[in-house]
């Protein structure tokens, strides 16, 4: 009996000169990326319009909506919505009821698990890919030299973290040809040589060719739909790699961003597997499986960014240590670091043990029985009473001799007494490791090197204050917006002194009005990247807090108007400079 179409397509032999394609047909992008129906986008806008005049022509709700709407449609929407009990006009402004805060609130508590659950599809993904090799068990058939060592997926990966992006035909033409590890930096300075010529450009085939050299296929609408499954699967769709190429062009993801350089600076090598299908599989499933000796769980040692003289981590050691309170609160405006720093001082704190960390993040739906106990299927139509994240780490903390770290995000996004209930009490330096009765009748103590970390923004108005009993328990380290940290940011992507000069600048003023973390500018390194701040995130951050001042609203505004001009004076004097000079 004949062998189906594909399997024939499939024991055709590759070229032993490239990688050639993954699979013999080509494929569109996969997308693996958990999505969330949004709800709809008027609603939305509408529940972030809370405390704006609602009054013709709407100006600021229609900002607040985005797109092009009319005023009578925007009438109609409010309307609807109004009848539906989710929003209504109070005295003019903009009023949500209880049931519109519900509907929001869930809303925002189902995105924030799916960022969860996209992390840790991400993270698997990394461990998975990086191991990939091209000469592995399954593709035997395929006429790959005896020397080939290429982790393909890595070598991707490595050639958009050294160079930013990474375009088509640079893997076309040059990565798609590297046969053995030793190879792949030559190649990559090769694309990198070839981009320092002002005439160079990839999506020009002449250019590609005289820069590039030889195309693996000629067909250049073939080629670039043959490199897609290459991008597909080191990005494991668009979750670790843009999906959507910018001009031909494929940068990492946020995930992507924030995962892959750890697992590039991990040593990973290619593997004689020979035959055995078994071994590969168990070498590919060491990534992700808690328990085997790769696992984060267990084995993976982390090092902190921070130094023992940094100051932060001094006054954390100090409270926690000297003073014995029960926990730490990392407390600033949004964008200073507070997520960063809490994790930075758990790593130093646990000596870098992965395994004596665990990170929870607080939501409006967060409960006791979510952190401390609760009841979970037993697997037999019945639900039995099983331990949450506090105590599972109590009882890891009681296994150890060095700090157990527990850090909570978002700290005040619920209501802090009501998921610690009595356990508040027993975070105490004075009462650690006394027993003491949970609800469920069970007894439980919280063991003295178990180290509790959070963060909090201030202006968070999920809850209207921390109770005395919290404040009394949990001391507070402030984090400020840090012009110095921001200057680091400027001068470490290559930004102009320009561009450094007046977004420094900007920064300086806003703070006047306004307190906005150097967090927000991490990635800003030209005109638009910080024009693209502005009208993304820092003029809505503005517009919401100042909700009742406009006066304050319209002079964050003049802040980034004198700044977007005295940008385009500049780039206006630069382009009028050299103009002249070509003369």
């Amino acid at each position: 009996m004949k062998s189906s179409f594909f399997e024939q397509m499939e024991n055709i032999p590759l070229p032993d000169t490239n990688w050639g394609t993954p699979l013999r047909d080509v494929l569109t992008d996969a997308d693996f990326q958990l999505e969330l129906g949004e709800i709809n986008k008027k609603l939305e806008g509408l529940l972030r319009s809370e405390g704006l005049s609602y009054k013709r022509p709407y100006s600021e709700i229609i900002k607040e909506i985005g797109g092009n709407i009319s005023e009578n449609r925007l009438e109609t929407w409010k309307k609807f919505f109004q009848e539906l009990g989710l929003l209504w006009v109070k005295d003019g402004e903009i009023a949500i009821t209880e049931f519109g805060r519900i509907l929001n609130s869930s809303h925002d508590s189902i995105l924030e698990q799916l960022d969860r659950g996209r992390r840790n599809i991400a993270e698997a993904a990394v461990g998975v890919l990086g191991r990939q090799q091209l000469r592995n068990p399954s593709t035997k058939n395929r006429d790959y030299p005896e020397d080939c060592d290429v982790l393909p997926y890595r070598s991707i990966w490595l050639a958009i973290h050294k160079l930013g992006w990474l375009h088509w035909e640079e893997l076309h033409r040059v990565i798609l040809k590297v046969m053995r590890s030793d190879q792949l930096n030559s190649a990559i300075e090769k694309i990198e040589s070839a981009r320092s010529n002002t005439d160079y450009d990839p999506q020009d085939s002449s250019s590609a060719q005289k820069y590039l050299g030889d195309a693996v296929y000629s067909d250049s609408s073939q080629a670039a739909r043959r490199m897609t499954p290459w991008f597909s699967g080191a990005g494991f769709g668009g979750l670790l790699i843009d999906r959507e190429p910018n001009k031909g062009c494929r940068s990492f993801t946020d995930l992507g961003a924030a995962l892959i350089p750890k697992e590039l600076a991990s040593d990973r090598t290619w593997i004689d597997f020979e035959d055995d299908q078994q071994a590969w599989i168990d070498y590919l499933n060491e990534a992700v499986l808690p328990g085997s000796k790769s696992s984060p769980e267990t084995s993976k040692k982390l090092t902190a960014v921070i130094g023992e003289d940094d100051q932060v981590l001094i006054e954390a050691k100090k409270l926690l240590f000297d003073d014995q309170v029960g926990g730490v609160l990392f407390v600033g405006p949004p964008g200073t670091g507070k997520s960063w720093y809490a994790r930075q001082v758990a790593i130093a704190l646990s000596l870098g043990n992965a395994d004596c960390i665990r990170e929870v993040q607080f939501h409006p739906s967060y409960q006791y029985d979510d952190f401390v106990e609760g009841y979970a299927p037993d697997g037999e139509k019945g639900f039995k009473l099983v331990d949450r994240h506090l105590l599972q780490m109590s009882a890891r903390a009681r296994e150890r001799d060095t700090p157990v770290v527990m850090v909570i995000d978002e700290f005040s996004r619920t209501d802090p007494a009501r998921v610690l209930g009595e356990t508040l009490t027993y975070m105490e330096g004075s009462m650690r490791d006394v027993v003491f009765h949970l609800p469920s009748g069970r007894l439980a103590s919280i063991p003295s090197n178990l180290l509790f970390l959070a963060t909090m923004n201030p202006e968070d108005r999920s809850v209207d204050e921390i109770d005395d009993a919290m404040d009394r328990r949990w001391a507070k380290i402030h984090l400020k917006p840090d012009r110095n940290k921001l200057k680091e940011f400027l001068i470490e992507n290559g930004a102009s002194g320009t561009v450094i000069g007046a977004t420094l600048k900007f920064f300086s003023e806003l703070q006047e009005h306004i307190e906005i973390g150097h967090a927000f500018f991490r990635k800003v390194k030209d005109t638009q990247s910080l024009e693209r701040v502005w009208s993304t995130q820092i003029q809505h951050i503005s517009n919401k807090r100042h909700r009742f001042d406009t006066s304050k609203q319209e002079a964050i505004k003049e802040i980034w108007e004198k700044c977007a001009a005295a940008l385009s004076e500049k780039e206006e004097a630069s382009s009028g400079e050299k103009l002249e000079k070509e003369q």
